[in-house]
Formats: structure tokens, C-alpha cells, sequence
């Protein structure tokens, strides 16, 4: 519990289901991006999505305590509209101390600027509260 507690702290924001989901938003500005495709119109390659996992997978795995690196699972990569944004979406699981769980995340960026949305669904329901996800996708903007 501590251990969630501290890794909360380092999110711009989180929002926690009754059941124990949770939503997380992270910004970085003037950080870059996790991955170099800036021109997203015609989606992704296989190279590319492979250098975005690799690249994803192994901050989380780095950014893990030594005793609780995760297994992590890739389920898809693809790239998604959401109003006047468009999108990488990552779904993949994460095996660790705490069990399993169902994470899908969202990409937005603008230049140098990331913002990752992601939601965490809880091992018994998996999309245990996607649909403010969805909500806080379809109502970002950049200002």
C-alpha cells in the first residue's frame, strides 16, 4: 500500500474506482517523447511499435524496485482519434508483487510535450472504470 501511495505521488493526477481501479495522468513538458514518430496520420509500423514498447517497457522495468521488477505483457499498440487528437494507445499487463493488472495508456503529445493518461483496471474487472478514460480523452486539450 505504501509502495502504490508513492508511485501516485509522482502523477500530475489520479483518480481511485471504489472498486480499487485507478486513472493516472502524467505531464511532461518539455521533456520529448518516448517515441519518435511525430506524424501519426498513417499509424504505426511494426518497427515502430516495437520501439515504443521497448522503450515504454523498459522505463517502467527501471523505474521498478530491484526486489519487484514487473513482467510485462504487450496485448496491442495502435493509434486512435479522439476528437482532434490522435493518439498512441498501449494495452498490456504488469505481473508483480501487487498481481496482475490490465493497464491501457494514452499517448498525447504535442512537439516536445507528453501527456500519458493511463487506466489501471483491477484483476477481477479489467475495465473497472475505462469509461472515465475515455471521458478525459475525448475532452483533452492542449491550451
Amino acid at each position: 500500500m505504501q509502495r502504490a501511495e508513492l508511485e501516485m505521488q509522482r502523477q500530475d493526477a489520479v483518480l481511485v474506482s471504489s472498486r480499487g481501479a485507478w486513472i493516472q495522468v502524467r505531464s511532461q513538458v518539455g521533456a520529448g517523447r518516448w517515441y519518435a514518430f511525430g506524424n501519426l496520420r498513417f499509424g504505426l509500423g511494426e518497427r515502430e511499435k516495437q520501439a515504443i514498447w521497448q522503450s515504454l517497457s523498459t522505463s517502467l522495468s527501471q523505474s521498478a524496485p530491484a526486489a519487484d521488477k514487473p513482467k510485462l505483457t504487450l496485448e496491442s499498440i495502435d493509434v486512435v482519434d479522439y476528437s482532434l487528437n490522435r493518439v498512441v494507445r498501449l494495452s498490456f499487463q504488469s505481473e508483480g508483487a501487487r498481481g496482475p493488472m490490465h493497464w491501457t495508456l494514452l499517448a498525447f503529445d504535442r512537439s516536445s510535450d507528453l501527456v500519458t493518461i493511463a487506466h489501471v483496471g483491477i484483476p477481477e474487472d479489467r475495465n473497472e472504470g475505462i469509461a472515465g478514460l475515455d471521458v478525459i480523452a475525448r475532452t483533452f486539450r492542449f491550451d
